[in-house]
């Protein structure tokens, strides 16, 4: 019998964010203010060459809001740069300036800014507009009890639909990656597109986007697909990364030779409380069960000790983990298997 437990997961989901671009101290401490008052979560850079940079390595930045008139690369030099990049081009952007002439701001508007405010910013003003664009804004993963109701299935088939497409997500994150690195030498688009039913049905809107987006570019492109496009879909696939992440699971993969049947049980120790959390039988196989901790109680992942244990005839293996305050995965090196089927 082969088993492994491949991992356990109760990460907390990166919140998404505003990147907010001023080199005035004053007016960038305005800004966070303001917005921090409303729930926001807030960024602060002053120049557009750090807010690329800023970009370039984090996820989940749901708005930009640029000050015009910065050194090293001013807002509109920044707005440029990101229409230039597919994966960057998506974020909302807000320009703030001084500048009332009509000229700078068509020049905004011509390069894609979303909407504009005028300084000294009205906070009011500037609160409706950033209400309005994070509204608008497509969901990285919708509700599950919407595609549900959406869908006529219940929770069981939402799990199995669920931990299929994560899989497929992670597979291709690590394909994009491993092409990224070799400056992308081949076609990948019939494989991303793999994605593309999955991202509909379960209501991944960004990645549906992007993945819509490259199959047009593929079905019109001569030659190879320009490397922005891979970026983009590579940039949703990681921010719904974050997303699956942030739900309690455990993986686990066993395989089962002919003939033979698994006792299958899942328990968390609480001092001297063991409660058993996952209790069946299944036939010879191989299995990969993703695990959301809802037990027959109701009970769901938390901090504290798991063991899992799986039976084939008197063949016993068994593992123990522990999920730490903040996530933190540490599997227990006093894990035991022994083997007292006949050689």
């Amino acid at each position: 019998m082969k088993y492994v437990i491949v991992l356990a997961l109760n990460c907390k989901r990166e919140s998404m964010s505003i990147l907010i671009v001023e080199d005035n101290p004053v007016s960038a401490k305005m800004l966070e203010l303001n917005l921090k008052k409303q729930g926001y979560q807030t960024n602060t850079v002053t120049t557009g060459i750090e807010a690329l940079e800023f970009l370039d390595t984090t996820l989940g930045v749901q708005l930009v809001i640029a000050d015009i008139m910065m050194p090293e690369m001013d807002g509109l030099g920044l707005l440029q740069k990101m229409n230039e990049r597919p994966e960057l081009r998506r974020i909302p952007v807000i320009l703030c300036t001084a500048r009332k002439d009509s000229e700078t701001v068509q020049k905004a508007l011509d390069l894609g800014c979303t909407d504009y405010v005028l300084k000294p910013v009205s906070t009011k003003s500037l609160l409706t507009k950033v209400t309005r664009i994070i509204k608008e804004e497509k969901p990285v993963l919708t509700n599950k009890h919407q595609i549900r109701l959406k869908l006529s299935i219940d929770h069981e088939m939402y799990k199995k639909l669920d931990a299929t497409f994560s899989n497929l997500v992670f597979d291709k994150i690590t394909l994009l990656e491993e092409q990224q690195e070799k400056n992308y030498p081949e076609d990948i688009t019939g494989s991303l597109l793999e994605l593309l039913e999955g991202a509909i049905l379960l209501g991944a809107e960004r990645l549906k986007v992007a993945l819509e987006r490259l199959k047009a570019r593929a079905g019109v492109q001569t030659g190879s697909i320009p490397k922005g496009e891979y970026g983009l879909v590579l940039n949703e696939l990681k921010s719904l990364q974050v997303t699956l992440l942030s739900r309690p699971m455990v993986k686990i993969h066993y395989e089962l030779p002919e003939d033979a049947r698994v006792t299958l049980r899942v328990e968390k120790h609480q001092g001297p409380v063991v409660r058993r959390l996952v209790d069946e039988d299944k036939p010879s196989g191989q299995y990969e069960i993703m695990w959301d901790g809802r037990g027959d109680l109701g009970e769901r992942l938390a901090k504290g000790l798991y063991v899992i244990h799986l039976k084939a005839g008197s063949n016993v293996q068994k593992k123990e983990f522990r999920l730490e305050e903040k996530g933190v995965v540490v599997v227990i090196d006093k894990s035991s298997a022994k083997d007292t089927s006949p050689s």
